[in-house]
């Protein structure tokens, strides 16, 4: 052996390399016949070998020549890898490479020869790996770049072979991996850490969790190009398994935080092309897309505008599609939701608040900011946008967030999903204008298409806000609609099958555009003709409106918003308005007059609505009168014929079809329209009105009308001087018949035309009709009879046409008003004639009144009650009420309120005077004057404000109709503060006539309608967030003198905010007199109104001037002994609701103590007086109950707070890359904050407890009560930890909870429960208590169900923490409650109250009774067939084994499903 290798060639390096290539086998099946050149065997020449690679090192280009010399050393190595000579020869070279590295280029060749060295290394001895490992891990400072660490692409395969071959491996890897974490990382060191790890097979938990720690402290340092490839490697290394919600959370966190504050175009382009590497990602691994969804959803904090992107993205993928849009759309109604809730609750700190309104802001902000960033690199994810756009657009209803959108800058739900398609247009068109080559996406005609869709597929309520989006389109961005025109014809051709409301906002939308494209204009014309021919009243409505709404839109001016569906609070800015040309020539008005005529001859509802529609003509162009008045002349002449009388036809306003009275004419809404339009343009005697009203429309209404219009003009202003004479004048009482004639028969002579008169007169008669006739001209007014029903149709139409004369008088009313408000001189005689026309209205009011429930009427009565006045209009949602038809301007009812007034202030001297004369007939007709004109003028101002928020949106109408309807406050007031019971007025108007106590309860119904108005003024205000302008005129009015306030007054004053000081100054003046006179004169409606008012400015003031009226209240309820139910429970509500917490259930507390006398275990004693004399034995029930609601919405808000709690323990229980310092305490304060607040509840609960509740006051005791334990069993499942993770130890607060739960709750609540079935049996056989024991063996078991699942969280807590915490508890051997029926129970039987108290018995039967426990919940099943006495049920503590049950019973008594006797609560091993 010795001879051969003497005898073996020397070669050198060059011969090396050719012998290599030569060795290198040209196919698999010359492999065998390769064999190891002998030079290789020779221990001698491996000292030479190595020396070849040093002196290539040395050589200029030592990157190649080291590379080819050791990959041919490599290859001849591989030809026998297992020979012990060979393989020493490769621990030399491995080591002796490892050693030159850092002296080498570190490029593709050095690359190159590690890979060849990787395939080698399981030949490689084990010490040889460790030395080698020591020498690639001992000093990573070196390390810089990527290429720096190209020998740690060896660590995986040594680590792994070391850890599998050595018994200890395991710990020598281990030690190495925690040098490499300990050690500080470079970014080339980072990349190449990641791009590796997926081979960290061995890697645990804890150490994974470390490394990524590192990794994403380090990413910082990462330059921007290398970031995609690391978040790529993360996302190949999660798809391994490898702690996926770490790294999704990681990359999230740093795109969504770390980076996401450089808004470079860079970043952008970088974070696109991450998106995409996610969305690939999840397409080969769809677990990795749960995570993202899973992360979102579980933690708020991490929603950025990077997640929001991330979500997008991952929703192009099919499955996740719909699972991404419903997290992104929870995410944003949660965030919503929570600062409502928080906003408006008042035991949250400000602090807590503060952070919810951040949350909500942010993500808005991640929202708008991902669609603006959406050109860059993620066009993938338009579609997405488009329909996350649109689903929030249809998520407007799900909550309530007007108010919210209005205030601390938020957008609110629509104005985001409408800013969202909105950016994105922009986003997309801008660059398409840059490089249209590169980016052609059709955005536009996208969301058209989406639009068109949805308003013809969704539900009018859903269809709103779509139509603003298109309303927003057509303003801001007109050109690049024109090319959509089409699109919008096709949506026209719907007009007849849409929704009224919504087709007419159709039209509405487009008129920006159609003023712009006469083609549309066209065709939107042509539309609206064919629906005008419609059969559907709602068809005909909405084509009348959208008539008149395209001829105002050619007399508007350009750029004027009056016809945009959005409101002016809410309307979105623009930079980019286009100037819209209007290329609509000629007038439209005379083109479609035809059209208009042709709706004079529909429905009453098409008339009203042309009506309206000719005085906004008029408002918006003034020239326009004259041709106005000529195409109404020949329609009103049908019913007002000239002559020296009036001959006003209202009979033929009316008609009857299948035995259905029905207006046909509105001649109230025809006069209203020629009354307005007379006002408009009459010369010198309107100039008040027009100067409040010119400024908004842009013009002059006191110029001068053409010559050719003074003839229709003269007609109408002397046929509506005839009619006001004529109704000032005529006895309308005797119109209506007292009796028929030949059986309701009564036949006029052929040839007379009825019209009505002022003395009824027939038409063609010229003498005036006799007595006779006049008794019963009413017949001829409505026509002849044919039948015998026809006397009930007869009397409808009297009806009928009575409210259409009580609507003419208020027409005429609303001018002589506005001629009384110029009037120089003659006040006097136009105020009589307005209460002559009160008188009128009253009288026909009362004949119409009954109608309002029939089908013939149109509009609420102004006669209505205070209640009734609530139920006309509905507020919910103005913005899609139609406009109502209404008579008197605000202006005008202010004049009836200053005659009110003055007619009530002086009727006292009136009365005087007319007592010393002994006469009471001018006295009694005064006082009745006084009444009619006060009633008529509170239900004008009920019904004209609460119209007024009916009527959403800023136009022309609504500035001439209601213009400052704050002016109606200060003469409400006033008239309210003399209608109170007690004032000068009032009490000067003693009289000893039986009349006396009818006028006094007129006084108490007209302080009620005024406490009344002014509510809804204040409400009406408080939505319009214009409440300070309106306190500052109620300040202006008198106040009253009160001695015990004058403090408060003075230190309201000088208060600085201007705001709080008029409301401060207004409940201290007038609000607090009031109810302070008011309690003593038990006027319970008219304090529960008073009541409601200070809630409703009460809870707009700081905490220190709210607590400030409850410590008032409070006293109030001390010292007022009313017996009155209503007051007592207003003033409860009042007192608890302005203070803050904890002082409302501390008051709450003490009233319950009170209570406790009255209705208490020991309440035999009837003399006893409460601390609070409001407390007493005639107003307990009321009272509880009061207090129970208040508990009740107490327990809601736990409901909200427990969840919380529950997501900020989840956020605890796991990693997450936030600083959570600040966070932690925020939500240790919250959590305490919460037990302190569920302490106080059970402080009021136990004191309900001990009471002897009522049926439904029990009932409702029971059911809020299972919903507490239900809040706390979930309070206690968050204090114990995960397996895996530590158990903390409960707070010493919540320990006190626990304590102060089981010892004052708990424990009588069974007494309770027992005490009220055994009253129950006693009473079995009364009225009504079957169908009450029947609900009441469904919430019983509902409620003993929750308290089990929330001792059995706290025996488990107690095992876990080793604290006795349930030592205070009941443990009975039998929790539940059995079915027994009433006859065979025993009555009185005593209630056992500690059975099987030993702790060492749950510890027996813990695992024997687990699985009863779980399923615990007690559901009865009830036979319908059963008598009476078999459905009589109480609950009994009786411990009785099923076996012992009374065998004849079972056929009267139905059977419970799942009711488990004789078992305790037990911990679950198996319950997280």
């Amino acid at each position: 052996m010795a001879t051969t290798e003497s005898a073996a060639p020397q070669l050198n390096d060059v011969d090396i390399v050719h012998l290599a290539q030569r060795k290198q086998p040209s196919n698999s099946h010359q492999q065998s016949n390769v064999s190891l050149p002998p030079f290789l065997l020779s221990p001698h020449c491996h000292k030479d070998l190595l020396s070849y690679l040093h002196s290539r090192a040395a050589s200029p280009s030592p990157s190649s020549a080291v590379c080819e010399y050791v990959i041919s050393l490599l290859s001849l190595i591989s030809l026998s890898p297992g020979t012990p000579t060979v393989c020493s020869l490769l621990s030399s070279l491995l080591s002796s490479y490892t050693q030159l590295f850092p002296s080498l280029p570190h490029d593709s060749n050095s690359l190159r020869t590690i890979k060849n060295f990787n395939t080698l290394l399981i030949h490689v001895p084990l010490e040889d790996l460790k030395l080698v490992i020591d020498l690639v891990a001992s000093d990573l400072s070196v390390v810089v770049s990527v290429d720096d660490a190209q020998l740690f692409d060896l660590l995986p395969q040594c680590l792994e072979l070391i850890r599998n071959a050595e018994e200890k491996g395991g710990d020598y890897v281990n030690s190495v991996v925690d040098k490499i974490l300990d050690s500080k990382w470079s970014k080339g060191f980072l990349l190449k850490m990641v791009s590796i790890a997926k081979e960290f097979s061995f890697l645990d938990k804890t150490r994974g969790n470390e490394f990524l720690e590192k990794v994403f402290v380090g990413i910082k340092t990462v330059d921007l190009m290398d970031l995609p490839s690391l978040v790529y490697q993360l996302l190949v290394l999660a798809s391994k398994g490898f702690n996926k919600r770490e790294i999704i959370e990681g990359i999230v966190y740093f795109f969504g935080s770390e980076l996401g504050s450089k808004m470079a175009s860079t970043v952008r382009q970088v974070e696109g092309t991450v998106l995409l590497h996610v969305n690939f990602a999840v397409k080969q691994d769809p677990s990795l897309g749960k995570e993202v969804m899973g992360l979102v959803k579980s933690d708020l904090r991490a929603f950025n505008h990077f997640a929001v992107a991330v979500l997008l993205s991952v929703s192009r993928v099919r499955r996740f599609s719909e699972s991404s849009m419903a997290i992104l759309k929870t995410a944003l109604l949660t965030a919503y939701r929570d600062y409502k809730f928080t906003k408006e609750c008042k035991w949250i700190p400000d602090d807590i608040k503060g952070e919810y309104l951040k949350s909500v802001k942010v993500v808005e902000k991640s929202v708008l900011r991902a669609v603006n960033e959406s050109n860059y690199g993620r066009e993938h994810m338009v579609p997405s946008i488009l329909q996350f756009g649109f689903i929030l657009l249809e998520s407007v209803g799900e909550v309530n967030c007007k108010e919210l959108g209005n205030s601390n800058g938020l957008l609110g739900i629509e104005e985001l999903g409408i800013q969202m398609l909105k950016t994105l247009f922009e986003v997309h068109d801008m660059a398409r204008n840059e490089n249209a080559s590169v980016i052609d996406l059709k955005v536009l005609t996208q969301i058209m298409e989406q639009i068109k869709f949805r308003i013809l597929s969704l539900k009018p309520e859903l269809s709103r806000p779509i139509l603003r989006l298109l309303c927003y389109l057509i303003q801001c961005y007109p050109y690049p609609m024109m090319e959509h025109i089409p699109r919008l014809k096709e949506l026209l051709d719907y007009f007849t099958f849409m929704d009224g409301k919504i087709a007419s906002y159709l039209v509405s939308a487009l008129l920006p555009l159609i003023r712009f494209s006469r083609d549309l204009r066209d065709y939107a014309i042509l539309v609206v003709r064919k629906a005008v021919f419609r059969r559907e009243e709602t068809v005909r409505v909405a084509a009348t409106n959208s008539i008149i709404e395209l001829i105002l839109a050619e007399k508007q001016p350009k750029g004027d918003g009056l016809f945009s569906l959005q409101d002016s609070s809410s309307q979105a800015s623009c930079s980019q308005q286009a100037d819209i040309p209007c290329s609509m020539g000629g007038d439209l008005f005379q083109e479609l007059s035809a059209l208009l005529q042709r709706c004079l001859y529909q429905q009453a509802k098409v008339k009203q609505v042309v009506y309206q529609g000719l005085v906004k003509l008029v408002l918006a162009d003034p020239a326009i009168g004259g041709l106005v008045f000529d195409f109404l002349l020949p329609h009103f002449l049908q019913f007002f014929k000239e002559g020296p009388d009036v001959q006003l036809g209202v009979s033929s306003c009316i008609k009857s079809e299948n035995g259905k009275v029905l207006i046909q004419e509105p001649l109230d809404c025809l006069l209203s329209c020629i009354s307005w339009i007379l006002l408009l343009q009459t010369h010198g005697k309107t100039d008040k009105l027009l100067d409040s009203i010119g400024a908004c429309f842009g013009f002059s209404l006191s110029q001068e009308n053409e010559d050719g219009r003074n003839m229709s003009t003269e007609v109408f202003s002397g046929a509506f001087l005839k009619i006001r004479k004529f109704l000032r004048n005529a006895n309308l009482e005797g119109l209506k018949p007292t009796q028929t004639v030949n059986n309701g028969r009564y036949r006029p002579p052929e040839s007379r035309v009825w019209f009505m008169e002022g003395a009824p007169r027939l038409y063609m008669d010229v003498q005036p009709p006799t007595k006779r006739l006049r008794e019963h001209l009413a017949l001829d007014i409505l026509g002849q009879t044919h039948d015998a029903s026809s006397a009930a149709v007869h009397e409808e139409k009297w009806k009928c046409s009575a409210l259409i004369l009580s609507g003419v008088i208020e027409v005429v009313l609303n001018t002589v008003a506005m001629d009384l408000e110029k009037a120089a001189d003659q006040k006097v005689e136009l105020e009589k004639e307005i209460m002559q026309f009160v008188d009128r209205h009253d009288s026909l009011a009362k004949e119409a009144s009954t109608s309002r429930q029939s089908n013939a009427g149109k509009r609420p009565n102004l006669r209505a009650t205070a209640k009734d006045a609530t139920d006309d209009i509905d507020s919910g949602n103005p913005k899609l009420i139609q406009e109502h038809t209404f008579f008197l301007a605000t202006s005008s009812i202010h004049q009836l309120l200053l005659i009110a007034l003055k007619l009530y202030s002086s009727e006292s001297s009136d009365i005087e005077a007319t007592s010393q004369n002994h006469s009471q007939s001018s006295s009694s007709k005064t006082s009745k004057n006084c009444f009619k004109i006060i009633s008529f003028a509170l239900n004008a101002s009920l019904h004209h404000v609460k119209s007024s928020a009916a009527v959403g949106n800023e136009g022309p109408m609504k500035k001439l109709i209601y213009g400052e309807i704050n002016m109606l406050g200060p003469p409400l007031l006033r008239l309210t503060l003399l209608l109170k019971p007690g004032s000068n007025v009032a009490t000067s108007q003693r009289k000893k006539e039986s009349k006396a106590k009818r006028d006094a309860e007129e006084r108490k119904e007209h302080l009620l309608l005024a406490l009344f108005c002014l509510k809804e003024m204040i409400t009406v205000s408080l939505c319009g967030s214009c409440l300070t302008h309106l306190l500052e005129n109620l300040l202006s009015v008198p106040e009253l003198e009160h001695a015990d306030l004058h403090d408060e007054c003075d230190q309201a004053s000088e208060i600085d905010d201007q705001d709080i000081k008029n409301k401060e100054l207004f409940i201290q003046k007038y609000l607090k007199p009031l109810l302070t006179d008011l309690m003593k004169l038990s006027a319970f409606r008219t304090v529960e109104i008073l009541c409601d008012i200070m809630l409703m400015i009460g809870h707009k003031l700081p905490c220190k001037w709210r607590n400030s009226h409850g410590a008032w209240a409070i006293r109030m309820c001390k010292t007022n002994n009313t017996t009155n139910s209503s007051i007592a429970k207003s003033m409860v509500r009042l007192a608890t609701s302005l203070s803050s917490p904890p002082t409302d259930l501390l008051v709450a507390q003490e009233m319950l103590k009170e209570l406790l006398k009255f209705i208490g275990p020991n309440n035999s004693d009837l003399s006893q007086v409460s601390e609070y004399l409001v407390v007493n034995q005639s107003t307990t029930i009321a009272i509880a109950s009061c207090l129970l609601q208040i508990t009740d919405n107490v327990i809601i808000d736990m409901d909200w707070s427990t969840k919380k709690l529950k997501a900020a323990s989840q956020v605890a229980q796991k990693t997450i890359h936030h600083n959570q310092n600040g966070e932690h305490n925020l939500g240790f304060t919250f959590e305490e904050i919460v037990y302190s607040r569920v302490k106080a509840v059970v402080e009021v609960l136990s004191s309900f407890v001990l009471m002897s509740l009522k049926d439904n006051q029990a009932e409702h005791f029971l059911r809020l009560t299972a919903r507490f334990y239900k809040n706390l069993a979930l309070i206690s499942k968050l204090k114990i930890a995960p397996k895996g993770q530590k158990q903390l130890l409960p707070s010493l607060q919540f320990q006190k909870l626990v304590e102060l739960t089981c010892k004052e709750l708990t424990v009588p609540l069974y007494n309770f429960v027992a005490e009220m079935q055994q009253a129950q049996q006693e009473n079995a056989n009364s009225k009504g208590m079957i169908n009450k024991i029947k609900r009441e063996n469904k919430c019983i078991p509902e409620l003993i169900f929750q308290i089990e699942d929330y001792e059995k969280h706290l025996i488990r807590l107690s095992k876990a923490t080793k604290m006795n915490l349930l030592k205070h508890a009941k443990r009975s051997t039998c929790r539940d409650f059995k079915i027994l029926d009433p006859t065979t129970a025993v009555v009185g039987q005593d209630v056992p109250n500690n059975v099987g108290n030993d702790n060492d018995n749950e510890n027996d039967n813990e695992n024997e009774n687990e699985n009863e426990n779980e399923n615990g919940r007690c559901s009865d099943s009830e036979d319908g067939n059963n008598d009476g006495n078999g459905s009589d049920k109480v609950l009994s503590h009786e411990v009785e084994s099923e076996s012992d049950a009374v065998e004849d019973d079972r056929a009267s008594v139905p059977t419970v499903k799942g009711v488990k006797r004789s078992r305790i609560v037990h911990d679950s091993n198996d319950d997280s």
